[in-house]
């Protein structure tokens, strides 16, 4: 009755979510929209009642491996059966490591969840510039730069490129940054900034 009605994880889904639309009552994915999310293959073993490689239960959400789920005895699903508590990952890269749900997802807690929008097929994100990271951030020469995201990295204050919040700290070639040490990531300490913006080489952090 779950799927039908919905619980604390989400709202009811339609029969044929599951079953064909007919008197038939096995189990047929095959006209699922939901289950099949990102070209997934669901399918159900009538002999060990168990269902797999489903969207609903987490399949193809990035960075995780969910387990079968087993029809009959019910398994036991929570927050965070699906997933980490927060994710591990984004589908363009890592998941900001803030439990707080409700920072970028409305209506959402660690705890609980919006079930008009949970496991609809959809991530929706609702986090404002600056909610993660702030505008600008507290590193380095940050508090020098005000001339927008875009002056140095590849995304803007109203369009996010692929390589936001992917682990990386992505710059473009026209930031003229260089590491100045072998094997470290920008921004480091050391490193520091050749460009259009300066009459000469500027240190990020740390001092001229």
């Amino acid at each position: 009755m779950a799927h039908l009605s919905g619980g604390t994880l989400s709202a009811g889904y339609a029969c044929t979510e599951c079953h064909a639309a007919s008197p038939s009552t096995a189990v047929d994915f095959s006209q699922s929209t939901l289950a099949k999310v990102n070209g997934l293959t669901p399918a159900f073993d009538a002999t060990t009642k168990t269902c797999s490689n489903v969207y609903c239960h987490g399949t193809g959400l990035p960075g995780t491996t969910p387990t079968p789920v087993i029809w009959n005895p019910p398994s036991a699903v929570t927050c965070g059966s699906c997933h980490a508590i927060p994710p591990a990952a984004t589908p363009t890269g890592t998941h900001p490591t803030d439990a707080n749900c409700a920072t970028c997802h409305t209506g959402y807690s660690a705890t609980t969840v919006n079930k008009g929008l949970h496991v609809n097929g959809t991530i929706e994100g609702s986090g404002a510039c600056g909610t993660c990271d702030g505008l600008p951030p507290a590193t380095g020469a940050h508090g020098e730069h005000r001339r927008g995201c875009e002056t140095c990295h590849p995304s803007s204050l109203t369009v996010l490129a692929p390589s936001h919040d992917n682990g990386t700290v992505d710059l473009i070639s026209a930031a003229g940054y260089s590491c100045g040490l072998i094997g470290c990531q920008p921004p480091g300490k050391f490193g520091t900034c050749t460009n259009s913006c300066h009459s000469s080489s500027q240190r990020w952090a740390g001092g001229d």
